[in-house]
């Protein structure tokens, strides 16, 4: 059987594809990635697929590609295409013979492990959706069952990382293994201890060390998470923290969490919830805080969104 598969969003290879292709694979069967074009417009599609399957990750209201992908999944759908994903249903999900699969990592031609050592996460945190869509956390893998053959580095996608009850046997793993690591969901500063900092200090990073300053009400934790992880020798400018906005705060509250992350040299990168409804200031404050060289040049009160520099 001939197996279409079609990444509709997202800018990270998709997780349930790639795993679908090892199943389908596993049958003997021809897997192909393909786009929605090849389905809609008849291009570049020279044998029709005898099953396609396509996954949406974002739902229509984060923004407006969010909007105009949801329109491509409907026109799919239209067409007899199964469709899953978060953005398309928050239950969906793959059957347990298919979810326990490797990925496949020929699907991208990727060099770097990928996927879930835990699902769900310990918090209910409302503007997130995985306490709906995956409930408590619940262990799925060891660092090691992810490993692309090709390469040392990994990229972790767990909701809550350190809530999980084999956190440390996962990162022993890691350090042991020589793993470089990618936390890109970001890690829970609110659970740092001088334990777990000690072990974090201890891991390779692909990148910036990830974690979410939500609301002011943790500044206490936040502020005793950083020190405790500069303590470990970890460097400043590998830190680097998520601000939400739009949502339980005012631009006043928003500023003083950056300036706060200010004090301790470390990364802040604004994220707007439900951006599409957002206020201009908001969409003008992520533009001046998310890049580097315009939030050095001047505070937010001076900054001018339509400002260009000569020759920019």
């Amino acid at each position: 059987m001939r197996v279409g598969l079609i990444q509709v969003d997202g800018k990270l290879p998709n997780l349930a594809l790639m795993k679908l292709s090892t199943w389908h694979k596993a049958q003997g069967d021809n897997v192909t990635l393909i786009s929605p074009d090849d389905v809609l417009k008849g291009s570049n599609l020279f044998v029709i697929p005898d099953k396609i399957y396509a996954a949406l990750v974002f739902d229509g209201n984060v923004s407006k590609q969010s909007k105009a992908n949801m329109k491509i999944a409907k026109k799919l759908a239209a067409t007899g295409i199964q469709i899953g994903g978060t953005g398309w249903d928050l239950k969906s999900a793959l059957p347990p013979e298919i979810e326990s699969m490797k990925p496949d990592y020929e699907l991208y031609g990727i060099d770097y492990g990928f996927g879930f050592t835990a699902r769900g996460c310990i918090r209910n945190c409302k503007f997130c959706v995985v306490p709906r869509k995956e409930g408590m956390i619940r262990e799925v893998a060891m660092p090691v069952e992810l490993m692309n053959p090709k390469s040392k580095e990994l990229i972790l996608l767990d909701n809550n990382f350190l809530a999980s009850s084999l956190w440390r046997e996962k990162s022993q793993q890691i350090i042991d293994m020589r793993i470089k690591v990618d936390f890109t969901q970001g890690l829970d500063i609110r659970l740092v201890d001088s334990e777990k900092a000690e072990y974090l200090a201890a891991m390779k990073h692909r990148k910036r060390i990830h974690f979410a300053f939500d609301s002011l009400q943790t500044e206490k934790e936040v502020r005793h998470g950083i020190e405790l992880l500069l303590s470990q020798g970890i460097n400043h400018d590998r830190l680097s923290f998520y601000v939400l906005v739009n949502f339980n705060s005012n631009i006043e509250q928003d500023l003083k969490r950056i300036a706060i992350l200010d004090e301790y040299g470390v990364n802040s990168f604004v994220m707007i919830y439900e951006k599409q409804t957002a206020p201009q200031e908001l969409k003008n404050l992520a533009r001046w805080c998310n890049k580097y060289q315009t939030k050095k040049s001047c505070a937010f009160k001076d900054y001018d969104p339509h400002y260009r520099a000569k020759g920019a």
